[in-house]
């Protein structure tokens, strides 16, 4: 299970793979994905 940040708060989830996560910046949905220590912290455009 990764840690992802949304918006201030903090989730349990886990991301399959990172394809999905780019794609995900292709498609608008994220701002930025910054790695760090292996957890994945997500920041929404909306």
């Amino acid at each position: 299970m990764k840690t992802y940040r949304v918006e201030g708060m903090t989730c349990g989830g886990c991301v399959s793979s990172v394809t999905r996560v780019v794609q995900a910046i292709d498609d608008g949905q994220l701002d930025h994905v910054l790695w760090v220590t292996g957890d994945i912290h997500m920041t929404y455009l909306g």
